[in-house]
């Protein structure tokens, strides 16, 4: 995983990825794909999920991660594809928890 964060469920949150250390000078991002999966735990309401994302012509993938059940984990698989056409995998990890 690349990065871990926490979030409430009823939280909208923008993250960001940067990857302009790893893109050569001039490659820009194409498009992005998004995989929830819920590693623990069991709830009601909403599963996480994304809500929206950015990166066409830039080298930042924008997204906002919305919902998620309380006290539960998830992986988030981001697949980037560039102007040169690589393809890029990282796996980011969400604990989403009500405010104590």
């Amino acid at each position: 995983m690349i990065a871990e964060f926490l979030k409430a469920p009823d939280e909208r949150k923008r993250y960001t990825i940067d990857y302009s250390q790893w893109l050569p000078v001039g490659e820009t991002l194409v498009s992005a794909t998004f995989v929830v999966t819920r590693l623990s735990g069991t709830g009601t309401g909403t599963e996480l999920f994304m809500d929206g994302y950015s990166v066409s012509g830039l080298t930042t993938c924008v997204f906002y991660m919305a919902g998620g059940y309380d006290r539960c984990e998830y992986a988030v698989e981001v697949t980037v594809v560039t102007t040169a056409n690589q393809i890029k995998q990282d796996v980011i990890g969400f604990n989403v928890a009500e405010p104590a």
